[in-house]
């Protein structure tokens, strides 16, 4: 495949539009609209479609976009850290849902860094579903989430520990101190965690199993 013309056609659907991207590139509309039109000959199917002003993004064309913006995040990713290496320096990038950062990486990025002062972490926070993308993507070099199942099959999952839950209420609540089965937790009123959450979907998961199971 012509990466040049890729890239090209990446930094279309990234701006909107031939217009845009030209500029953005330094190079004429006539060029850009060349090389997609060679693009979508070499692969043998349209990549976009005139909407408005702008374009649209072909189903095939969305999914050729996706996997470009993976392979130039990957070539990006690839000149820092040969800059980084021949400068004696490195950062790693994480992604981490919500528990893991706060709960469970502190003390082992302290006690990694004592041992190698020179690495430098980046670490940003988002649910499950953004910290799988953003390892896709090769935006970030690992990723932290609590998974209660496997994720895309692109990606490689591994188990680093249990995590136990405990069911907090008010200390007036009538289940307070009570040892208590799954069935009459399901019944009571929960405050849930956002839509994305593998901690909610964990949840939800634990409750419908115990109403199948009923049932």
């Amino acid at each position: 495949m012509n990466l040049h013309a890729l890239r090209i056609f990446t930094n279309v659907a990234k701006f909107g539009g031939i217009t845009a991207a030209a500029n953005k590139m330094l190079l004429s509309q006539p060029a850009v609209t060349i090389q997609i039109r060679k693009l979508e000959s070499e692969i043998g199917a349209k990549l976009i479609e005139g909407k408005g002003r702008g374009i649209q993004l072909t189903p095939e064309g969305k999914f050729l976009y996706e996997q470009g913006m993976r392979l130039f995040y990957l070539e990006a990713q690839i000149d820092e850290k040969l800059g980084k290496f021949l400068a004696k320096e490195e950062k790693i990038h994480i992604a981490s849902s919500y528990i893991p950062i706060n709960y469970i990486l502190p003390s082992i990025i302290a006690a990694y860094k004592l041992a190698n002062p020179h690495i430098e972490f980046l670490v940003s926070l988002g649910n499950v579903k953004s910290v799988e993308e953003q390892v896709m993507s090769y935006e970030v070099d690992l990723g932290f989430v609590v998974q209660n199942k496997i994720g895309p099959p692109d990606l490689q999952f591994e188990k680093i520990l249990d995590i136990p839950f405990w069911f907090v209420v008010h200390p007036s609540h009538s289940l307070a101190n009570q040892t208590v089965s799954i069935y009459e937790l399901s019944k009571e009123e929960f405050i849930y965690r956002e839509r994305g959450s593998s901690t909610l979907d964990l949840l939800e998961a634990v409750f419908l199993h115990v109403k199948r199971s009923i049932t």
